[in-house]
């Protein structure tokens, strides 16, 4: 169940492909996949992944939009940020420095779980630069769910995560969060486990998991964007459909966490349609 840190040079060839790109921000260099053309979609991971987990949406989106698909600070090939600050806050100032070092014009930005709080988040803080959202199980309010993972972290052996790393511990600890969708390929837990073991990134996630941070819970309402919010039973209640003033919400009835590597399927189409709708109206 140990596992040995990769290179950053071994990790970049597992990982990046002919989309990938580099960029140099405040918080240090980013690598990020860019494919198609059109009006700009931003799809931001969760915690402890990497881009992969949009792997089923981008060639299908590409067709018509520009697609943008960065590994956040301690992910994947951007690897650890230069001052080793992974609060909420700091990774939506990240977002806020990478969506206008990419794209001149507003983007339709879509987040999954931590992802979704960073697209909210830079929705409140920096409305000029997002068009639309999707929040595909975002965090934010108290009531969802949070994987085990949280609270061992914070345990006595919590360490350990710096050091373990095997498909099959990930197969195990995935298949918690997991519903009725499409089984665990094992093609993408070799790669999760290339992303999570690159140099500095348990180091980074292990600190990601022990920080606490200032909610902005109270301020969602004050949201003013288009916003589709896709929400898994599995994450037990949300209140952004309640609360959010331009919202649709679809439900994705017996999915788990991460649905849009369970059901790329179904989760693309309704964000599909989405986008579709909001740049009829801009037309």
């Amino acid at each position: 169940m140990l596992s040995l840190d990769i290179s950053p040079k071994r990790a970049e060839s597992i990982l990046a492909g002919i989309n990938s790109r580099w960029l140099d921000l405040p918080s240090g260099r980013v690598h990020y996949r860019l494919s198609g053309s059109g009006p700009a979609i931003v799809l931001l991971h969760n915690s402890g992944m990497w881009g992969g987990v949009w792997d089923s949406w981008v060639d299908e989106l590409s067709k018509s939009y520009t697609v943008i698909v960065p590994d956040l600070p301690g992910c994947g090939l951007t690897g650890p940020s230069k001052d080793g600050n992974y609060a909420i806050a700091n990774l939506t100032a990240f977002v806020a420095d990478f969506i206008p070092a990419v794209q001149k014009k507003p983007v339709h930005l879509v987040g999954l779980s931590l992802g979704g709080q960073l697209a909210w988040r830079l929705a409140l803080l920096h409305p000029d630069l997002v068009k639309s959202l999707i929040l595909i199980n975002p965090t934010g309010y108290p009531e969802k769910k949070q994987p085990m993972i949280f609270k061992f972290a914070r345990g006595k052996l919590g360490w350990l995560i710096r050091v373990l790393g095997s498909t099959k511990m990930l197969r195990k600890n995935l298949q918690q969060l997991w519903g009725n969708g499409a089984p665990i390929s094992d093609a993408f837990l070799e790669r999760l486990l290339v992303s999570q073991c690159r140099v500095g990134n348990r180091a980074a996630f292990l600190k990601f998991l022990r920080t606490d941070n200032q909610t902005l819970q109270d301020q969602i309402p004050n949201i003013d964007k288009p916003t589709q919010i896709q929400w898994s039973d599995m994450c037990g209640a949300q209140r952004f459909s309640e609360d959010l003033p331009r919202v649709e919400l679809v439900r994705l009835n017996g999915l788990g966490h991460i649905p849009t590597v369970e059901a790329p399927a179904i989760t693309l189409a309704a964000a599909k349609e989405f986008i579709r709708s909001q740049e009829c109206q801009n037309d």
